[in-house]
């Protein structure tokens, strides 16, 4: 007896076949990206290729509460938690900062493009590589139930026409299901550039900018940065927030300076 099915089988599956090979090459044509870096082809969701993934200047070695980098060679137990100076001597009223890179070539220059020539495609990758790093970070510890992104003054934001900070801080709420919240923080005052100023100045010129708008009572935060310098916003912030009730403030950024003038 002759049996049709076992030929329409074999003949099903030779089109799926050929079906898949057609569209192979189409599937990874679309999941095609550009480098970000180096403009060499590549295929990951970070569009940031293998050899430009391992130059990055990653925060590998770093104090346990603000992240500033530090030297391997000068820690020896490395399983250790470490704290710097700093710290030791003014400590933070935020419990820990998770920074993903020291602030280097090329994050650095990624980091000022991102600001000032308007390439938000830039928050993507960064956003994912911060992710990653925030998930290493809180293997024993619960995440923060809040994010709130460092604010911009009204005039900065027209003149910039967004806020670094509330773009990553948006990214990171898809990628770990936190809330973000952009309006708890508002930033009341113009203030000049915090560029070149010491931790004391940047203080003193950030003193009665900031308002809080919303209730924190309880709350576990995390302040999203794109970049930590000197500490002074984030203390000032999270001494804000704290004050004001917050049970737990943590610190998220996408690089740390590794120096600052004091």
């Amino acid at each position: 007896m002759i049996r049709f099915t076992a030929k329409l089988s074999t003949l099903f599956l030779f089109l799926v076949y050929k079906l898949k090979s057609f569209l192979e090459p189409v599937r990874r044509g679309m999941r095609q990206k550009r480098c970000l870096f180096c403009d060499e082809t590549t295929y990951n969701n970070e569009a940031v290729c293998s050899p430009c993934y391992q130059d990055l200047p990653w925060n590998t070695c770093y104090c346990s509460q603000c992240a500033l980098p530090m030297h391997q060679r000068s820690i020896h137990n490395k399983e250790a938690s470490i704290i710097c100076g700093e710290c030791i001597s003014a400590p933070p009223p935020f419990t820990t900062t998770v920074a993903s890179f020291r602030y280097e070539a090329p994050v650095d220059k990624a980091i000022h493009i991102l600001k000032y020539n308007h390439k938000q495609y830039f928050a993507t990758p960064f956003a994912y590589f911060l992710a990653t790093k925030i998930h290493q970070s809180y293997q024993d510890n619960n995440l923060p139930s809040c994010l709130i992104p460092v604010p911009m003054h009204r005039s900065k934001l027209k003149e910039r026409g967004f806020n670094q900070a509330q773009l990553i801080s948006k990214k990171l709420s898809q990628l770990l299901s936190i809330p973000s919240n952009s309006s708890t923080l508002k930033k009341v005052k113009s203030t000049p550039s915090q560029t070149g100023l010491s931790k004391l100045e940047r203080t003193q010129n950030l003193k009665g900018a900031f308002h809080l708008t919303n209730t924190v009572t309880g709350l576990h935060i995390a302040l999203v940065d794109d970049v930590v310098t000197t500490r002074a916003t984030s203390d000032v912030l999270c001494q804000l927030l704290m004050d004001a009730g917050a049970k737990r403030v943590d610190v998220w950024c996408i690089a740390r300076t590794a120096k600052h003038r004091s």
